[in-house]
């Protein structure tokens, strides 16, 4: 804006550099009342590509032994089906609802059995994508803490796939359970119940989908600031009815996924993003 400036009596008039100085001062005033950060990194900076192009590939080469560690534990499954029968009188010991009445439900509406066989089959990875990139590019302070939990998470996961390994319900029909996936052409291992290549179908302790999927909401609900992050939070919740009501997973499996996710988020407290607001606080 333009106007006459008066001056208080006994001041000189400033110069051209004055000017320039205070024009200069007034400007950085502005940005600081108008909450623009100082130096804010931006997602185009070739320094913060960098960093996500190198934690991407540490992730990666990650994701590549735990897929060879599990296709490894599928040649040794000689108890899968009696450890299924274990878990199956287990959890009715326990009284909760069998996965088979909830299937029986959800088969009276085909389209949201069909819904639910294409949320297993392509949400799980593809979240993941996303929630990586999100932090990485965005908020690359929190994603150390977040690769350590989710490393350490599916660590233990793996160790479980080789200790325990466990049919999954859609291959118990003797239990009252459907293959839902094959039923409706949505099957993610080719219709048969083999292992081949780097599948192992005999992995289902302890769910990886349900551990990682609370994960994602709990990051994106402690890091995101926006009111419309707590949506991700009906996230979980669907991906465990998912993985039940398409004969994927044993409520027990999901159980087993989530005391993990407790192990890791345990071990890694002092990194993660809610401490240090609570540290901050206490500091002023």
């Amino acid at each position: 804006m333009k106007g006459n400036v008066t001056l208080p009596c006994g001041t000189r008039p400033p110069g051209r550099r004055g000017l320039r100085a205070r024009r200069r001062i007034t400007l950085v005033t502005s940005d600081d009342e108008l909450g623009a950060p100082a130096s804010a990194p931006s997602i185009r900076s070739w320094s913060t590509w960098r960093h996500a192009l190198r934690h991407a590939l540490v992730l990666g080469a990650l994701w590549i032994v735990y897929t060879i560690g599990r296709a490894v534990a599928g040649r040794h499954i000689g108890r899968a089906f009696p450890n299924s029968d274990d878990v199956w009188h287990f959890e009715r010991w326990l009284h909760i609802p069998s996965e088979a009445s909830l299937q029986r439900w959800a088969l009276h509406w085909e389209p949201g059995i069909r819904a639910a066989d294409l949320y297993y089959k392509y949400v799980h990875f593809t979240d993941f994508v996303l929630v990586t990139a999100w932090l990485l590019l965005w908020h690359p302070e929190h994603f150390l803490w977040f690769r350590r939990v989710i490393v350490s998470i599916t660590g233990l996961e793996l160790v479980g796939h080789f200790v325990y390994p466990l049919a999954p319900p859609r291959m118990r029909p003797d239990l009252g359970m459907a293959d839902t996936a094959q039923l409706f052409g949505h099957a993610v291992y080719g219709g048969s119940y083999e292992n081949h290549g780097l599948f192992n179908q005999y992995a289902a302790m302890p769910s990886m989908h349900v551990g990682w999927s609370f994960l994602f909401a709990i990051a994106v609900v402690r890091i995101a600031r926006s009111p419309w992050r707590w949506i991700i939070v009906l996230h979980p919740l669907l991906m465990t009815y998912v993985v039940v009501v398409t004969g994927n997973h044993y409520w027990l499996d999901g159980i087993i996924g989530l005391i993990l996710l407790a192990i890791g988020l345990w071990l890694f407290r002092r990194d993660s993003p809610w401490r240090k607001p609570l540290e901050t606080e206490a500091h002023t």
